[in-house]
């Protein structure tokens, strides 16, 4: 029995501490990038974006305000607020974006989503840029139909997309005709 007691003690010490080391995620982020994906959820054709970008406003500056408290512990905080900031319109926003994304995928290299929010955040700052993207992850409409932003095909491999979780780019361009049948 006296062995058990000091067990219990160093095991109740030792979640306490697990507790500290691995803070909990985020709830009010987790709950905005929820809502942000649930503004994208009926695909680009179907979306009133003058509401969405209206409501994506305001939650980028909630989120701004999160990280300016230092509220930002996990993974999963870097990610869900990098994802919001990936809808941004200007450069420096899509920068944020980029730089919280390269956050999350260093604190937890086996997150995919993180890695493919890194690429796809490069990808987007170089078309707010007006510069090639290297992923094949941004599309835009062109006279009405989508079509897959300008890619330099010499910056990355099809391997690395893949790596990334990215499309190839024969792949991609399919997904731009998948796109204009929806």
């Amino acid at each position: 029995m006296r062995i058990f007691i000091p067990a219990l003690a160093l095991l109740a010490a030792q979640l306490a501490f697990a507790a500290q080391v691995d803070p909990p995620n985020n709830a009010e982020l987790e709950q905005i990038k929820v809502e942000d994906q649930d503004d994208r959820k009926l695909g680009p054709n179907k979306i009133d974006w003058s509401l969405v970008n209206q409501r994506d406003e305001r939650r980028r500056d909630r989120v701004l305000q999160i990280i300016k408290e230092g509220s930002l512990k996990t993974d999963a905080d870097y990610f869900n607020a990098a994802l919001v900031f990936q809808h941004a319109a200007t450069a420096d926003d899509i920068r944020l974006a980029h730089a919280l994304a390269q956050v999350s995928s260093r604190m937890n290299p086996d997150n995919k989503s993180a890695a493919w929010l890194v690429a796809a955040s490069w990808d987007r700052l170089m078309m707010r840029l007006a510069q090639p993207q290297w992923y094949a992850t941004q599309f835009v409409k062109r006279d009405g139909r989508w079509v897959l932003y300008q890619v330099n095909e010499a910056a990355v491999s099809d391997e690395e997309r893949i790596r990334v979780g990215a499309r190839t780019l024969s792949d991609a361009l399919k997904h731009a005709e998948a796109l204009n049948l929806r």
